[in-house]
């Protein structure tokens, strides 16, 4: 599996394990396409069980040749982000139904053998973090969206160019409390 953990100090990992260890965290997870032949992006967020901004991540991939793949790909992303910070029962949100299927039946989504062992990776993440897979609407989905649109607003040349967001980028404060309200009903 590789060390995919992005430039994350034991520090920081102890802090947001620290700040979160009583309550239920909630990733949430896009993957954004302009276009038929267009940029593409995924972002993600982790909140708190008060729905306060932990941390963020964006991707560029250039132009996706299939949706599903960097739609695992986001989702793979936001639990190796959850897995570094030593996260415990973290909910992951998003609103790709396909991602979710191909999750429950990877052979039907893919032949590819590093697909295969993507998802193989990603599984034996959510298991060992005791993440819970949830589907959402897009609508709910705003500041993952916005993420996944600041990604592909870089225009890197680069596939799958991680980012890694500490702090709230300026203009997602906004969407951040709309969705308190929300995320303190579940």
């Amino acid at each position: 599996m590789g060390n995919y953990c992005p430039s994350v100090s034991p520090s920081l990992s102890y802090q947001a394990a620290e700040r979160t260890k009583l309550g239920k965290r909630k990733a949430s997870l896009l993957f954004y396409k302009t276009g038929d032949q267009g940029s593409s992006g995924y972002g993600g967020i982790l909140r708190d069980e008060n729905g306060c901004w932990i941390r963020g991540f964006t991707g560029h991939l250039g132009t996706a040749s299939m949706c599903i793949e960097a739609e695992l790909l986001a989702i793979l992303k936001g639990v190796e982000l959850i897995d570094c910070l030593r996260l415990q029962n973290t909910t992951l949100e998003t609103d790709s139904l396909d991602a979710f299927k191909a999750l429950e039946k990877p052979d039907m989504y893919t032949r590819s053998s590093v697909w295969m062992e993507k998802i193989s990776d990603c599984l034996k993440l959510v298991k060992k973090n005791e993440i819970t897979l949830s589907s959402i609407t897009p609508e709910e989905n705003k500041c993952a969206r916005f993420l996944a649109q600041l990604a592909m607003d870089e225009e890197e040349d680069d596939d799958d160019d991680y980012a890694d967001v500490l702090d709230p980028p300026p203009g997602i404060e906004s969407l951040i409390m709309a969705d308190k309200p929300k995320l303190s009903n579940d």
